[in-house]
């Protein structure tokens, strides 16, 4: 019968593990000693000899223990890790809101300088002013502005933006005061039309039709023709209540008053109060 065979290196194992056990207890038994006193000498060699067999037993056991150390030591800064983290986010968000208030500052400067240099009322003085409520009330388009008597505003001035007429002031207190929207069905504006159809202007009134409406032109002189994309100013003849040449929108049809059929001219406005947060108010007044 053929003789069983062991596997190789069991042996070789299990010689390793006995080693490893005697030279663990004789550790042990060294360090213990060590404290004895009598025999210091001899135990201080002995000592030496056992940390030189050990070594490389040392160096493995370092290798297979240090990745479980890791893994604790980690696991013990985690919870400073998720501060950290925590920390750099709301940085991150901080720095993230002042670029956002940054972006807003500039775009106000920018709308401030641009009522400063109002390029259709070069010879008007004006001043500007915040708005601080828009549409306030159910039943009538205004707004709401920061600047009063005491800068000079009186009823009946006409109120703008760097694109063009807004309004006109219909109420004021020392420091604040109410804005009409051209917009409003209240509001009319005697405007001329710069024709593309026709050498002189045309002569009409603009009226309000709604919010976020477009104007509604009237009295349009008969065999006008008015074609998309003509300039609407406000009227430059004596009597009116409004600066000259201050533009209000332009034409969005075509229109031909020759025909026996009546139509509407439409006129987009260029300014929208919705989008400003300043708005100058022209002090003028029109002559009694």
């Amino acid at each position: 019968m053929a003789e069983s065979r062991r596997p190789r290196g069991g042996r070789r194992r299990s010689g390793k593990r006995s080693t490893f056990l005697l030279l663990l207890l004789t550790s042990i038994t060294v360090i213990t000693l060590a404290y004895r006193g009598p025999a210091q000498h001899f135990v201080a060699s002995i000592q030496r000899e056992a940390i030189t067999v050990t070594s490389p037993l040392q160096s493995g056991a370092e290798g297979f223990f240090n990745p479980i150390g890791n893994v604790i030591s980690g696991s013990i800064h985690y919870g400073d890790l998720e501060n950290q983290n925590s920390e750099l986010k709301a940085e991150i968000n901080n720095l993230k809101a002042q670029s956002e208030a940054q972006k807003n500052d500039e775009l106000r400067l920018k709308e401030i300088t641009s009522l400063l240099n109002l390029p259709y009322a070069k010879n008007l003085k004006s001043v500007v002013a915040d708005v601080i409520d828009v549409n306030p009330s159910n039943y009538e388009l205004t707004v709401e502005l920061d600047k009063g008597v005491s800068s000079g505003v009186e009823v009946g001035m006409s109120v703008v933006t760097d694109k063009g007429l807004v309004g006109q002031v219909v109420q004021v207190t020392s420091n604040s005061s109410t804005v009409l929207l051209i917009e409003d069905p209240r509001s009319n504006v005697a405007v001329e039309v710069n024709t593309s159809k026709a050498v002189n202007v045309v002569m009409a009134d603009a009226t309000g039709t709604g919010d976020s409406k477009p104007l509604s032109l009237s009295f349009v002189p008969p065999d006008t023709k008015l074609s998309r994309g003509d300039l609407v100013t406000t009227s430059s003849l004596n009597g009116s209540i409004f600066p000259p040449s201050i533009p209000v929108g332009i034409v969005t049809n075509n229109f031909d008053n020759s025909s026996s059929l009546q139509e509407n001219v439409d006129v987009a406005p260029f300014s929208n109060p919705d989008n400003v947060n300043y708005m100058a108010v022209l002090l003028w007044l029109p002559t009694p």
